[in-house]
């Protein structure tokens, strides 16, 4: 039986058709219980891909990519090609968003966009008498929406302010 080629068996063992395919040996393995009696046959503990019938499920439901820095082809069933996705799309996706657009804000963010005293708005926060501030665990958070209109009543925009930097006054000097 090892006196065969593969390209003339009808049957070949799953390192046998990784071999013969240049697919990897998990992914045939997955392929093959996933498709069983369709191209697989499982003969007691083992799985054997017949040949013929693979080579046209490869035509059918495959699209075959060709890495070139690899040099080799690999082919991406239907089951797998429909959770391929664009990297481009899911870095977009997954970035961190802007504190500009957030509608809750850590102090620090808070400060920042704001171009607060970080120092006076966490003596602020601490006082607790603060309707802008959500409580997550032990995270203070401060609610956008709340936060505007807490800054545009009262003047409390200038009591949070940072300070003017002096170091020109100094220089000057």
């Amino acid at each position: 039986m090892n006196d065969i080629p593969l390209n003339e068996r009808y049957t070949l063992t799953i390192n046998e058709s990784s071999q013969y395919f240049h697919i990897g040996v998990k992914r045939l393995r997955r392929l093959a219980e996933m498709n069983v009696g369709v191209f697989s046959i499982k003969c007691g503990n083992r799985f054997l891909i017949v040949r013929p019938k693979f080579e046209e499920y490869l035509l059918q439901n495959c699209l075959i990519q060709i890495s070139f820095h690899l040099q080799q082809v690999v082919a991406i069933p239907e089951t797998v090609r429909k959770y391929t996705v664009n990297h481009k799309e899911v870095k977009e996706r997954m970035r961190r968003p802007n504190p500009e657009e957030k509608q809750l804000l850590s102090l620090r963010e808070a400060s920042a966009v704001f171009n607060l005293s970080y120092q006076k708005l966490y003596q602020l926060v601490l006082k607790g008498d603060t309707s802008f501030v959500a409580y997550y665990r032990t995270r203070r958070l401060v609610i956008r929406d709340e936060f505007v209109k807490f800054l545009n009543s009262d003047g409390n925009m200038e009591k949070l302010a940072n300070a003017k930097n002096r170091t020109k006054k100094r220089l000057e000097a």
